[in-house]
């Protein structure tokens, strides 16, 4: 397909990194389908697959992104600290599910908190690179394409960012009850939590998408992004004032 041809040609490390977690993801769905192993009532499987295919799409779109940044040494550093992030990423968490455990919910021994530490400084390292790479796609001055989909691309960014920093606070100060309903995400678990959640997810996607396709001016993207922040924001209010 020219899709994968031209995501090869913009970034092959990164290319070959997303292919890779998402033969994980196909061979995690498998297992998941016929392994009955679970941890508080949760599959071993599911994180894996999960994180699997949720990685792989984040790591294809910043391999098709990045390439519109102008300096090819930044690209380089940040091709390499995504590949270290996630390679250690799933490294956690494939250890933990051959040793029957599921990061953040198994807390019972030093080696589980060894390495749901580990998860969370990595997560902090993730959400300072997010940052920064925001950051150099609003610096740069130069069109990456028609204004529309420059600022489709700076907005998407922005958007993830806001929504992984409250992930990240999510996670830090949340107990393990809501982890349990965070990962279990089945169809029993809130609508609003789980629309904000898949919005703010692939809101890197969704943005720069529809700034290409159905928008054509800057402003369109600006307040549009505005509208999808805050869309997110009162779901999850809405899912906090229900949880009281």
């Amino acid at each position: 397909m020219i899709f994968f041809q031209t995501l090869q040609q913009r970034n092959k490390w990164l290319y070959v990194l997303g292919c890779i977690v998402f033969v994980l993801g196909i061979i995690s769905l498998v297992f998941l389908l016929f392994d009955s192993r679970t941890v508080n009532g949760i599959s071993l499987w599911s994180l894996p697959f999960r994180f699997s295919i949720a990685s792989g799409v984040y790591i294809f779109t910043i391999a098709w992104l990045t390439y519109l940044l102008n300096n090819t040494r930044v690209r380089k550093v940040i091709t390499a600290f995504i590949f270290l992030i996630f390679s250690c990423f799933l490294a956690i968490v494939f250890i933990q599910m051959i040793n029957e455990r599921i990061i953040f919910i198994s807390r019972d021994t030093p080696f589980d908190q060894l390495m749901n530490q580990l998860s969370l400084v990595l997560f902090l390292f993730f959400l300072i690179l997010q940052m920064w790479i925001t950051t150099l796609f609003l610096k740069q001055k130069k069109n990456m394409h028609s204004q529309h989909f420059t600022w489709g691309v700076r907005m998407g960014f922005v958007v993830f960012t806001f929504f992984l920093s409250i992930l990240f606070a999510f996670f830090l100060f949340k107990d393990k009850n809501v982890y349990l309903e965070f990962l279990q995400f089945e169809r029993g678990l809130p609508f609003e939590i789980q629309a904000s959640f898949y919005l703010g997810l692939h809101s890197i996607q969704i943005i720069p998408l529809l700034s290409y396709y159905l928008f054509d001016q800057k402003k369109q993207v600006v307040f549009f992004s505005i509208g999808y922040v805050v869309l997110i924001l009162v779901l999850m209010v809405l899912f906090f004032l229900k949880s009281f």
